[in-house]
């Protein structure tokens, strides 16, 4: 990504909300021009605990090489239902975070642990790692929803035994 690129978006009168997303696949709504910082090599971008609010709680730097493509948004358009139904059904599927507007985090490790509705989603949390039947469960509103980043997917042990 060029710097020029996301500074015009990040600039343009009047201001329009956009996306930013990582060649991770992990994306980022901005939604006012004080929530973002372009310099040379990379963007702060500020992430609230609320939808309009123009101070943010915590900030993230993300490098410009690893900006795949900035897309314009309606105006208060939150996580739609087919972008977490997408991430949530891929194939093979691909491990992901939640990212909040509160700045919580949801690791989604099994397609079984999440279940997308037209406005909410419903967060399966296990006690162990690694299972795929929830111990409580949670309800997240899509409003809510900045950011979906990958995660890393694990790599099965060895059946050749212990590596040295």
């Amino acid at each position: 990504m060029k710097q020029e690129e996301l500074h015009k978006a990040a600039h343009r009168q009047p201001f329009e909300p956009f996306r930013i997303i990582l060649t991770t696949g992990a994306t980022y709504d901005i939604r006012h021009p004080d929530l973002i910082m372009v310099g040379q090599r990379s963007a702060m971008i500020g992430l609230t605990n609320a939808q309009n609010r123009t101070a943010y709680d915590r900030s993230i730097k993300v490098d410009l090489l690893d900006i795949a493509e900035i897309k314009d948004l309606k105006e208060n358009c939150p996580m739609t239902q087919q972008e977490l139904q997408d991430a949530a059904r891929s194939h093979p599927f691909q491990p992901f975070r939640l990212v909040l507007t509160t700045g919580a985090t949801f690791d989604i490790r099994h397609p079984d642990l999440i279940m997308v509705g037209r406005r909410s989603a419903t967060i399966g949390i296990t006690n162990e790692p690694g299972e795929a039947v929830y111990d409580r469960i949670f309800q997240i509103d899509l409003f809510h929803i900045v950011g979906i980043e990958k995660l890393p997917v694990p790599t099965p042990p060895s059946s050749n035994g212990p590596t040295a």
